[in-house]
C-alpha cells in the first residue's frame, strides 16, 4: 500500500458530525437537462483506449448494453429471528452527498461508533452518493458476459447498473454505469466508466458542516443538487473496430483517479454481501430469478419444484470466480510504457488545455498492488488485498468477532466509509461475519499436531488455526492504519510468471507446505524440482476438482509454464 492511500479518507473530523436534515422538492415534470456533447479531445483519447482495449480483450460481445437484462441485487433487510422484507419505494427520501463534506452530514453514535439513521439492508452497493439511504436504494443490477479472442483467450465482460438515489422516480434511470473486461490468460484489464447523458436538478435543503478559511467547522445550508442520470437502454458498447463517436457520449475512459484504487486487488470485487445468487437450470448462465443468499435460494427450489426436478437446477452465483494466483495488469494512462500514455503524452499543447484533459491527467490512477506481509499469510493466501480502500470493509469482510457480545464495534479512529458501509449493513449481517463461520468450517489449517484422541487433535488444530487468523487480522488491520509498516508486491504478470516460476511456486504453495504443517516439504526450488515430486505437482495443479492450491486452480496460461519449469528443471 502506498503510504499516502489512506490518509485521504479522514477528510473531516468525526467530531464535527451532526444531524442532517431534508425535505426534497420534486417539480411535478422534473428538472432534466442533456449532458453537453463531448469534445474532440475526449473524443480522440476515448477513440484511442477502445483501440488498445480492444487489442487486447477483443470486441464487447453485444452491439448495446441493457440493464433489464442484467441480474437484479435483491434489496432485503434480514431481521432479528431470520424474517427477511424487501426494501422497495417506502424508502425514505435521498439525502444527496456532497463532497468533502461528508462527515458533516452523518450522525455519530458514540456508543456503537455508526452513524444513525443510515437505511441498512443485507446486501449494500458499496458506492455512498446518498447519505441517508448509501447502498440500499434498490433496482442495481449486474451481467456478466464472456467471449473467445485470439488463440482460445477467454475473456471476461462484468457491467454493474447502479442507482444511488431515489430523486428519479424513472425504473430505467440509473446514477453510475461501469464495465470491466478481463482477458483470463493474461490478465489485461480495461475499466469503462459510463456516461450521464442527463441531469437532474433537485431543489431541498439539508444541513452540511463545512470548514472556512481558517480550518474551523461551520454550519452551512446547500439549497440545490445536480443530479447524473444514465437511462439504462440499448446503450452502444464502447468498442474500436465499429467506433463511432456516439459511443465516446456513454463512455469514457475514467477519471478523477479511475478505478484502481477500489480494484486494487484485481479486477472483480467479491464480498458476501455484493453479490446475486441465481437460480439457473443446469450450466446456463440464464438467472432465472435472483436471491440474496444461496440459503434463500435453496429454499424457494425446495418449496417450489418436487424433489424429482430439483436436480435440473442449481443456485450459482453468476459473477467471475476470482482464481488463487490470478493475473493483474491494467491498462492505464499513466503506465509509461503504455500505447495510451504515449499518445496523451504527445498530444498537441492546445488539446492538452482541454477540460477533459486536464480531468483525466490531474489524478494518476494508483498502481495496483497487494499485500504479501508474511504475518498476514492465512488470509492472504485465499485473498489478494489489495493496496488501495480494501480497508474500507476490512472490519466486516475479515473480522473474528472478539467481544463478549460477538457484535462488531468499530475502532474510535475508524475512517467514516468503514463505519458508513457497517452502518449501511443489516445489523444481522453486520454482527455475523460469513468469514467466522467459515475459519470454523473450511479453515482449518493442515497443522500437525500430537494428541492423545482424535478429538483432542480436532480442538487443538482449530484453536491453533484460529490464533494464525487472528495474527494475520490484527496485521491486516495495522496496514490499514499504517501502510508503511507492511509490505506490498506488484500484481502478477504473465511476463512476471515467466521470469520468477519459483517465487510464484512458492507464493502459492509454500505456506502449507512447511515441516509445521503439510507434506510434502515445499518452500525451496529443491524441494520442488525433487525427481519424486515433480509429476505430482504437476498432477495436482492440473486436477480441477482436488487442485493445489486447495483454494482453487491456478490460470491455465500460468499452469503451462509452471509445468515447462518443473520439467525442466528436473531433467
Amino acid at each position: 500500500m502506498q503510504q499516502k492511500i489512506l490518509s485521504s479518507f479522514f477528510l473531516l473530523l468525526l467530531t464535527f458530525a451532526s444531524e442532517l436534515f431534508a425535505q426534497q422538492a420534486y417539480e411535478d415534470e422534473p428538472d432534466m437537462t442533456p449532458v453537453a456533447a463531448p469534445s474532440k479531445v475526449r473524443i480522440e483519447i476515448n477513440k484511442k483506449y477502445f483501440e488498445v482495449c480492444e487489442a487486447e480483450l477483443g470486441s464487447f460481445p453485444q452491439e448495446t448494453l441493457h440493464c433489464p437484462d442484467a441480474v437484479l441485487i435483491p434489496t432485503e433487510r434480514t431481521l432479528d429471528g431470520g424474517k427477511v422484507i424487501k426494501l422497495g419505494d417506502d424508502l425514505p427520501e435521498s439525502t444527496p452527498r456532497f463532497r468533502n463534506s461528508e462527515t458533516g452530514q452523518l450522525k455519530l453514535n458514540a456508543d456503537t461508533q455508526l452513524f444513525d439513521d443510515i437505511t441498512s439492508c443485507d446486501k449494500p452497493t458499496g458506492i455512498f452518493r446518498d447519505m441517508r439511504n448509501a447502498g440500499c436504494v434498490p433496482g442495481n443490477r449486474v451481467k456478466h458476459l464472456t467471449n473467445q479472442i485470439k488463440g482460445g483467450q477467454t475473456v471476461d465482460w462484468v457491467y454493474i447498473c447502479r442507482k444511488n438515489s431515489n430523486f428519479s422516480k424513472q425504473r430505467d434511470h440509473y446514477n453510475e454505469l461501469g464495465l470491466i473486461g478481463y482477458n483470463r490468460h493474461t490478465g489485461k484489464t480495461c475499466y469503462f466508466a459510463g456516461q450521464p447523458t442527463q441531469t437532474l436538478k433537485v431543489n431541498g435543503k439539508w444541513k452540511v458542516i463545512e470548514k472556512n478559511d481558517e480550518g474551523a467547522p461551520v454550519e452551512t445550508i446547500k439549497t440545490e443538487v445536480d443530479v447524473a442520470l444514465i437511462p439504462g437502454e440499448k446503450i452502444p458498447a464502447p468498442g474500436f473496430s465499429k467506433f463511432d463517436e456516439k459511443m465516446v457520449v456513454h463512455w469514457s475512459v475514467p477519471t478523477f483517479g479511475g478505478c484502481t484504487r477500489c480494484h486494487s486487488n484485481g479486477p472483480f470485487i467479491r464480498y458476501p454481501f455484493n453479490e446475486p445468487v441465481c437460480l439457473v437450470a443446469g450450466s446456463s448462465a440464464n438467472c432465472l430469478r435472483s436471491f440474496s443468499s444461496n440459503e434463500a435460494c435453496g429454499k424457494y427450489l425446495e418449496q417450489t419444484y418436487a424433489r424429482g426436478d430439483r436436480i435440473k437446477y442449481q443456485c450459482r452465483v453468476l459473477k467471475p470466480r476470482r482464481q488463487p494466483g490470478m493475473l493483474y495488469s491494467v491498462i492505464s494512462p499513466f503506465d509509461g510504457d503504455g500505447t495510451l500514455n504515449k499518445f496523451l503524452l504527445a498530444m498537441s499543447e492546445a488539446d492538452k488545455k482541454d477540460k477533459y484533459y486536464e480531468d483525466l491527467m490531474q489524478y494518476p490512477w494508483e498502481k495496483p498492488r497487494r499485500l504479501v506481509s508474511p504475518e498476514a499469510k492465512a488470509c492472504a493466501q485465499c485473498h489478494a488485498l489489495g493496496n488501495g480502500v480494501y480497508a474500507t470493509f476490512v472490519n466486516s469482510l475479515f473480522s473474528v468477532h472478539s467481544l463478549k457480545d460477538e457484535k462488531f464495534h468499530p475502532a474510535v479512529g475508524e475512517n467514516w466509509r468503514a463505519r458508513l458501509f457497517l452502518s449501511n449493513v443489516s445489523e444481522t449481517q453486520r454482527s455475523d461475519s460469513a468469514h467466522d463461520k467459515k475459519i470454523k468450517s473450511e479453515g482449518i489449517l493442515p497443522i500437525r499436531i500430537s494428541a492423545k484422541s482424535i478429538k483432542e487433535e480436532n480442538e487443538l488444530r482449530e484453536k491453533l488455526s484460529l490464533g494464525h487468523y487472528q495474527t494475520a487480522l490484527q496485521k491486516i488491520n495495522d496496514c490499514d492504519r499504517q501502510p508503511g509498516n507492511c509490505q506490498w508486491d506488484d500484481h502478477w504478470t504473465m511476463e512476471r510468471v515467466k521470469k520468477e516460476p519459483f517465487k510464484y511456486l512458492q507464493e502459492h504453495c509454500s505456506y502449507c507446505h512447511t515441516p509445521e504443517m503439510a507434506k510434502p516439504v515445499l518452500m525451496t526450488e529443491a524441494d520442488f524440482k525433487h525427481p519424486d515430486l515433480v509429476d505430482k505437482i504437476i498432477g495436482r495443479m492440473h486436477e480441477p476438482t482436488n487442485p493445489m492450491p486447495p483454494s482453487g486452480q491456478l490460470p491455465g496460461s500460468v499452469l503451462n509454464v509452471l509445468s515447462d519449469y518443473l520439467r525442466k528443471a528436473n531433467n
